[in-house]
């Protein structure tokens, strides 16, 4: 327990992203990202918070974006869960900690991908749709694909 007249150093570093596959229904292992170092990138869009430090009185967490009803995207829980960021692209997660010494400010720059969507080209031959694929799993091969004068020579990955 810290009481007001404990004075307190901050640890540098102090956050930790752990990022869950919620979106896409599997699971990732932690990625622990030093301050303001770097970008982390993830098929995701939801995404689980957690404060590593101990000697915070207070912390709020800005997650980089706006709420539908305009309100700023925060959160004053020391380990937030479940934020969903609402679409692909690149945010700055700032996490201020404070105690009686002073304040502390980390970001944290996270890419979301969304999930991973595989496109089949066909060359003008039948269409095939989009598969969207939990990380981790195979694609389902598509029925073969017909175009006139053409006979199907497979698929690659280019």
């Amino acid at each position: 327990m810290v009481s007001a007249a404990t004075k307190i150093g901050i640890p540098a570093g102090a956050i930790l992203a752990v990022f869950v596959m919620l979106a896409a229904g599997a699971s990732m292992a932690s990625a622990e990202v030093d301050n303001d170092q770097g970008t982390v990138s993830y098929y995701t869009y939801t995404v689980d918070f957690a404060f590593r430090g101990t000697d915070a009185q207070t912390i709020l967490w800005d997650f980089g974006f706006d709420n539908p009803d305009g309100t700023r995207a925060t959160s004053d829980e020391w380990n937030p869960q479940g934020i969903v960021f609402p679409a692909k692209g690149l945010y700055t997660v700032t996490q201020i900690v404070s105690n009686t010494v002073g304040t502390y400010t980390s970001q944290l720059k996270v890419e979301i991908l969304g999930t991973p969507e595989i496109t089949f080209v066909t060359d003008g031959g039948t269409h095939i749709p989009v598969q969207v694929v939990k990380l981790g799993q195979r694609v389902t091969v598509p029925a073969t694909p017909v175009k006139e004068g053409y006979d199907f020579g497979g698929w690659f990955t280019d």
